[in-house]
């Protein structure tokens, strides 16, 4: 098959560092292209993939504060005018592509990534509920259940786990939370459920402008009584290795950077589909032979 991949724009492909939307779509991609089908990735400048690159006229937005809408509106108009040469096009952009109406020349289903249980995700998808989605958990569908949304699957996140991360013996004696610090992903959760276990934290993530306040409110007066080590950035060896071996040092600032930097098997949370968790399922159709997260 032809296949269009549209990408955020917002990070690489795959990202460096953070960016778990990104890191989804480039292990989605890769595993297409060996299965045969002729992919095209549209993604912001830097991205690396063996499928053809569509790269955008921009650089990731994170790293040069460039509006979003204006740079998405592009990409989707230059997918627009491509679609005739794609069976299908995959987006992961949401709501944006909609926009686009009957322009398509081709089929587009959108995978939501993220959580569905703010009032304003309920108002847009009341208005687009004819776009077909795929989700990314049966649990993840529960608060728009009602809406008789067009789904047509649910496929769990892939992750090509062998050779790029491994499950630490515990031997380090500390959790271990991985996400950006905002109220969905319940940082402020994570660190009261390690105090009431009388356990170490390692947190990193980056602190997103939006939720500085959420972040200064919420989890830093936290951070006082708490064993909490908040870890800066760095790639995905050193995220990994975290895993397996002690903290080497504590630290208990919160000038955090964009990116994570250690690897936990779970983070407390609580039932929000998006929240930092890792839950194991089988894999599924589009990634067979590896572990789904």
């Amino acid at each position: 098959m032809r296949i269009a991949q549209l990408a955020p724009l917002f990070l690489e492909v795959p990202p460096r560092e953070y960016g778990g939307t990104e890191r989804i779509v480039h292990t989605l991609t890769e595993q297409l292209v060996k299965r045969g089908h002729d992919v095209t990735l549209f993604a912001a400048q830097g991205s690396t993939t063996t499928a053809d690159l569509y790269p955008m006229g921009t650089l990731p937005l994170w790293e040069t504060g460039g509006n979003a809408f204006a740079w998405h509106a592009i990409e989707i108009e230059e997918l627009i005018r491509h679609s005739a040469d794609f069976d299908v096009i995959h987006s992961h952009l949401e709501v944006l592509p909609w926009l686009g109406g009957e322009r398509y020349q081709s089929p587009l289903v959108t995978t939501i990534h993220g959580r569905l249980d703010l009032d304003e995700q309920r108002q847009v998808l009341k208005v687009f509920r004819q776009w077909p989605l795929v989700s990314i958990s049966d649990a993840q569908r529960c608060p728009v259940d009602d809406l008789g949304l067009d789904w047509l699957a649910t496929v769990y996140h892939g992750l090509d786990l062998e050779g790029v991360y491994s499950q630490g013996a515990g031997a380090g004696g500390y959790l271990a939370f991985i996400s950006r610090f905002s109220p969905e992903k319940g940082p402020d959760v994570a660190i009261r459920a390690a105090r009431k276990a009388g356990m170490k934290l390692v947190m990193a993530g980056p602190i997103p402008d939006e939720n500085r306040e959420f972040f200064e409110a919420e989890v830093e007066p936290l951070l006082k009584d708490s064993d909490v080590e908040l870890v800066g950035s760095s790639t995905t060896r050193a995220r990994t290795s975290c895993s397996a071996t002690p903290p080497a040092s504590s630290s208990r600032s919160s000038g955090m950077s964009r990116s994570a930097s250690c690897s936990s098997s779970r983070s407390p949370a609580g039932p929000r589909s998006s929240r930092s968790r890792a839950v194991r399922f089988q894999s599924s159709s589009r990634t067979a032979g590896m572990d789904s997260w």
